[in-house]
């Protein structure tokens, strides 16, 4: 009798690794502990479960000069758990043994089984996060070394001899995402031919052996017929029904299908050492899909004489001991017995071989009852590591707790540290930017785990909070880099080279796959407190405030960091910061408009100061080209919003990753295309507008990816949302961006998201999860810190006037208005000087829904809404000293509803440099009421057109224009032009070829000057004209229903080339290494054009030619070409004098040319 090492480790063993853990100083939440900042390290990778060996030739090839020393930390394959104090903030040790030049240990794989106590048997887990387990070795002596040491004798404490085990075996492919969304993959379909599963086990099946056979699967089953499988395994059969019933009546639109996973108790063939599952699916053609068959059944404790046997068994005592007979094939020499605890407790027992068998006495169960795992082996069939790397870091736990922490991949870091730079400058914030790699390392030894980012947040918080108390820590979060819902990348959709071949960061998935509830959410990462877990996110608070940039190269991140910086630093100064936009899709008996109207008077409430303006498409007539059902007015009144500029864009109602609603009033194409210069923050309460874990782009994204223009953040969703809890969303929203912290500030967005979900705990816990913020969360939506007020209007101070109370205003009046900028403690601000926009508006009116959307078209389900239809008057002031004192006239044609309209006014003061310095305020002090007042204007001057044209000054039937030309018309009137829209046939419009549908109303479309008072501009861009020859007609009113009319003749062709109206290079003096920017305007604003430069020195001679690149102007804001001009002999340019030509083409078009002068010194 030969005896043969068995390693376990006992409870004992466990009990001193944590004293000694506590003596060496390594409490978890101890700062002192970071492993990886010192001594060598490399990563291990291993993708099966059993004993694993690495040579010391490739520990050393891999920096680890004493591999005979060396110590092992991690899982393996094996998951975190999502309950964060399950798990350990210290690398996991692995006990080593060390024989012939290698170091052999037990590794985890990709599939764990996992003990059902109650039940005895087994259940599989496969690793959702990644293809691969991973350990990390070091040769850091001052670790503690884990060795397999032997096990001494035990006694039996069982009568029978365990002469079997319980196998298990599972086929799992993973080929398929039902609905791209969910953890669940699935495999083979069910619904053709009968499927055949096989399953070999690793010993013949023991007499009269009964297994549990697992079979799941997804089915869809018909509305009047149920789904059938049948199961057969032997001679058994087995049935299982599905019916749609199950799905949900309200889902069924988005159901791909009923989850099922039933469990069979079988007979088995004896002595059999495979089995043949056969599935069928019935009613043949129904949508059906195998997710895995499994099998646990009792086998003969055999070993074959080479490979691993690996076994575990059942006792219904806790800590039973057992005598063991192996029986064998083969000589047992080289053999050895290993084996493990569930936690990871390995120590070695002697074996016996008596009479063609082996024998040991040792552990059924450990002391809770858990199944202890032998491996019998020789060391020559020990499975070969597959990959050993040097570690390239030395660790990321900061002693510092930082306030703000970006995870991110390799390829974007560059960019994610420009940002944290940025925020440490400028945002005072402790940022700390990881891989993600280097935070699976030092945290979970290697692998990949969504859990490992909370892990990370949770050591910190355990750290902070030791010092400043519980619940002190909310930290911001940034995840920047694009995700997957399958996050292995092995199904279908994500085999592509470049997925495989782009790192993602990891997404959370739920596990319901199938349905309209299955849901993607960051809010797990935001989990901190005890006890916090997976399963029913939406009821837990939420301690972290979490955004994501969804970029997938480098090029991307950097394009959006730079657009965050430039947001925050630059501060441009304009009305825009006092305007927003709400969007509402039609039909469904008014509750877009209803749910989204609500919003604005919530928004009119929260920050009065704000004007609003409201795109319902339900108060717009439709329109049907070639069956395709659209709203061409309100989509062209919501591009015309955004040109002006707004602080923030709000849409409610149906959408998807490419449009909001079904007419499409705002596509991908739209967004990609935008040019507009100042980025609203957008709320989108529709259904998976940016569901950025998918392989395509979705329209969210590209409204964050487009470089220059789209939207400075996303408050926005990944799957299929409810409109109800859309509404509760969006107001939660709404009042976490916009109600001050206590310091006066406004939550930075991603603390905004945080509050909000927190708000919602007890009244969504589902559809909020699919709500995320698509941006920085450190960012802070700037509005003005400074208030306007007004003290006195048309000779009453407003100090008189109880609240509610109104100046009464009448048609014709000159009414003066003073007022002064404060900060919030009232203080005037007398280094304020500059600008004061006015916008006066008469009461709200009642607006009515278009015919087209009201039910049935019945007129008498028409339904209105409230507005501020009547704009009075929109001028320019100056502010002196922190003082205004300005005057409009009450235009004469009004409707006197009686009710209080509204000043809104905006200043800014560029008397702090590039600080912020803007102030606004809002006074619903004014009602207009018939009559003639005391200070009544008479004018009879109409009012004067300066300047009108199409495309290009230079406009006529000889230079024809472009099919969608840009009209421009510059006007002055001494009383105001007349923009109230209450007047019968007192629009400004502009009427092409005498048609209704080519009358356009002018009044939004005017802008008054900056410069001049009285003086204003009108931009706007024609949908598409037919080629020929046309007539137009453009007519202004005054305030004092003066009018001026002007008709001319023009020629549209097809394809023109679009014309340079204006061009100017800055700098105008440069030095030889600043990049030349030219500033083009075009009379084709949004379209893109292809520019070349040429650059020419004071002899005429050509120096420098760039390359072909694409620009495009807006309405009033310049195309801007960045150009670094080198010789072409590759030199520099050298001080003097040139000119620059630049080519401007718009495909095969004849190109235009502009040129100018530049000094290089």
């Amino acid at each position: 009798m030969r005896h043969r090492l068995l390693y376990i480790y006992r409870p004992i063993c466990l009990l001193l690794v944590t004293l000694l853990t506590a003596l060496l100083g390594l409490e978890a939440q101890s700062a002192d502990y970071a492993p990886l900042r010192e001594g060598h390290w490399a990563r291990l990778s291993v993708t099966r479960t059993g004993v694993h060996k690495v040579t010391f030739a490739a520990l050393r090839e891999a920096g680890i000069a004493n591999p005979a020393e060396v110590r092992l930390f991690g899982r393996g394959g094996a998951m975190l758990s999502e309950v964060l104090e399950d798990n350990s903030l210290q690398l996991m040790p692995v006990p080593i043994y060390v024989a012939d030049e290698a170091v052999y240990f037990y590794a985890m794989g990709m599939t764990e089984w996992i003990p059902e106590l109650s039940q005895q048997t087994f259940r599989h887990q496969q690793n959702i996060y990644s293809n691969k387990g991973y350990y990390l070795a070091t040769d850091r002596a001052d670790l503690p070394a884990h060795r397999i040491e032997s096990q001494g004798a035990q006694q039996a404490t069982e009568t029978a001899v365990r002469t079997s085990f319980l196998a298990h075996e599972v086929h799992e492919e993973d080929r398929h995402s039902l609905r791209a969304s969910g953890r669940k993959l699935f495999g083979e379909p069910l619904g053709g031919q009968p499927l055949s599963v096989p399953l070999a086990l690793p010993a013949p099946l023991t007499p009269s052996a009964t297994g549990q056979l697992t079979v799941a699967y997804v089915g869809l089953p018909a509305e009047e017929q149920p789904l059938e499988l049948t199961v057969q395994l032997g001679s058994e059969t087995f049935k299982d029904f599905v019916h749609l019933s199950e799905g949900g009546s309200s889902s069924r639109t988005y159901l791909a299908g009923i989850y099922h996973a039933k469990r069979f108790a079988t007979a088995l063939p004896a002595s059999s050492q495979s089995v043949d599952v056969r599935l069928q699916v019935s009613p043949a053609g129904r949508p059906a899909y195998l997710d895995y068959v499994s099998l646990v059944a009792p086998v003969a404790l055999e070993y074959g004489g080479k490979g691993q046997l690996t076994f575990r068994n059942f006792s219904t005592k806790p800590g039973a001991v057992a005598e063991h007979r192996i029986g064998m094939t083969g000589s047992a020499s080289a053999l050895q017995l290993w084996g493990r605890t569930a936690e990871g407790q390995v120590t070695s027992l002697p074996v016996a071989e008596q009479g063609g068998a082996l024998t040991f006495t040792g552990a059924v169960t450990d002391g809770a009852g858990s199944p202890v795992e032998y491996t019998l082996f020789a060391l020559t069939d020990a499975y070969p590591v597959e990959q050993v790397v040097a570690l390239p870091h030395g660790g990321v736990r900061l002693d510092t707790v930082p306030d703000y922490l970006m995870i991110t991949t390799e390829a974007l870091r560059p960019a994610a540290e420009r940002l944290a730079t940025y925020h440490r400058e400028h945002s005072g914030l402790r940022v700390q930017v990881v891989t993600q790699q280097e935070l699976f390392d030092e945290y979970n030894g290697g692998t990949p785990d969504a859990t490992a980012y909370r892990l990370m947040l949770w050591d910190y918080k355990q750290r902070y909070e030791a010092e400043h108390g519980a619940g002190s820590y909310h930290p911001l979060l940034l995840l920047m880099g694009d995700g997957a819902y399958d996050n292995r990348k092995v199904s279908q959709d994500w085999r592509a080279r470049d997925f495989q071949l782009t790192e993602f960061l990891l997404t959370y998935q739920g596990e319901n796959s199938t349905n309209v509830y299955s849901y993607s959410t960051d809010d797990y990462f935001g989990l901190l407190s005890e006890g916090q877990r997976g399963v029913g996110i939406g009821a837990q608070t939420l301690s972290v405030g979490i955004g994501r940039l969804p970029v997938r190269n480098l090029a991307e991140a950097e394009a959006v960091v730079d657009k965050i910086i430039r947001y925050d630093s630059e501060q441009v100064p304009g009305v825009w910061r006092t305007r927003a936009c709400y969007v509402a899709d039609n039909m469904d008996g008014y509750s877009h408009l209803s749910e989204a109207d609500g919003i604005a008077q919530l928004m009119e409430r929260l920050q009065p100061e704000l004007m609003i303006s409201k795109v319902y498409m339900d108060a717009y007539a439709h329109k049907n080209v070639g069956g395709r059902t659209s709203v061409p007015e309100a989509h062209r009144k919501l591009m015309d919003e955004l040109q002006k500029g707004l602080l923030l864009l709000d849409y409610t109602g149906h959408g998807g990753p490419a449009a909001w609603s079904d007419e499409q009033i705002l596509t991908q194409a739209d967004i990609v295309r935008f040019d507009y210069p100042h980025l609203p923050v957008w709320i989108t309460a529709t259904c998976d507008f940016t569901n950025y874990d998918h392989p395509q782009t979705s329209a969210g994204e590209s409204a964050m990816l487009n470089p220059t223009s789209g939207a400075i953040a996303l408050y926005t969703t990944t799957r299929v949302v409810m409109n109800l809890a859309n509404e509760r969303m969006n107001r939660a929203l709404h009042e976490s961006l916009f109600t001050p912290q206590e310091d006066g500030f406004l939550r930075p967005m991603g603390i905004v998201m945080r509050d909000a979900k927190n708000e919602l705990i007890s009244s969504d816990t589902t559809n909020k999860l699919n709500f995320f913020l698509l941006g920085d969360p450190a960012l802070r939506l700037r509005m003005p810190a400074y208030e306007t007020v007004i003290t006195e209007l048309a000779g009453v101070s407003l100090d008189e006037l109880s609240e509610g109370e109104a100046v009464a205003l009448h048609a014709m009046d000159s009414v003066q208005v003073r007022g002064y900028v404060a900060n919030s403690q009232g203080v005037v601000q007398g280094d304020f000087t500059g600008r004061l926009f006015v916008t006066v508006f008469d009461a709200k009116a009642q607006v009515k829904t278009h015919i087209d959307n009201a039910p049935d078209k019945d007129p008498e389900k028409i339904t209105s809404f409230e507005d501020y239809p009547g704009m009075l008057y929109a001028g320019i002031a100056e502010v002196k000293e922190g003082r205004f004192d300005f005057s409009f006239v009450v235009p004469k044609d009004l409707p006197y509803s009686g009710g209080n309209g509204k000043i809104n006014l905006y200043a800014y003061s560029d008397a702090k440099g590039s600080e912020p310095y803007e102030a606004m305020g809002v006074s619903h002090a004014i009602c207009v009421k018939p009559g003639a007042g005391e200070h009544s204007v008479v004018d009879t001057i109409p009012p004067e057109i300066r300047e009108l044209y199409l495309g290009h000054p230079n406009f006529s039937m000889e230079n024809p224009i472009g099919s969608t030309p840009l009209f421009v018309a510059t006007l002055a009137d001494a009383s105001g032009i007349n923009l109230s829209g209450t007047g019968v046939g007192h629009n400004m419009t502009l009427v092409v070829d005498g048609r209704e549908d080519l009358t356009f109303n002018l009044n939004s479309s005017y802008t008054a000057s900056e410069m001049e008072a009285g003086v204003g501009r009108v931009l706007y861009l024609l949908p598409e004209l037919p080629d020929g020859d046309h007539t137009a007609t453009f007519t202004v009113w005054d305030v004092c229903n003066n009018v001026t009319e002007q008709s001319f003749a023009f020629r549209v062709r097809a394809g023109q080339a679009p014309t340079v109206v204006e061009s100017r290079a800055r700098p105008g003096v440069l030095t030889a290494d600043d990049p030349l920017i030219v500033e083009v305007y075009n009379n084709a604003p949004g379209v893109e054009v292809d520019v070349t430069i040429e650059l020419y020195d004071y002899r005429g001679a050509l120096v420098a030619l760039s390359p072909q690149m694409v620009a495009r102007s807006g309405y009033d804001t310049p195309a801007l070409i960045r150009w670094e001009p080198k010789l072409q002999t590759g030199g520099t340019l050298l001080p003097g004098l040139y000119i620059y030509r630049l080519r401007m083409t718009q495909g095969d078009s004849v190109p235009a040319y502009t040129s100018g002068k530049i000094v290089v010194r």
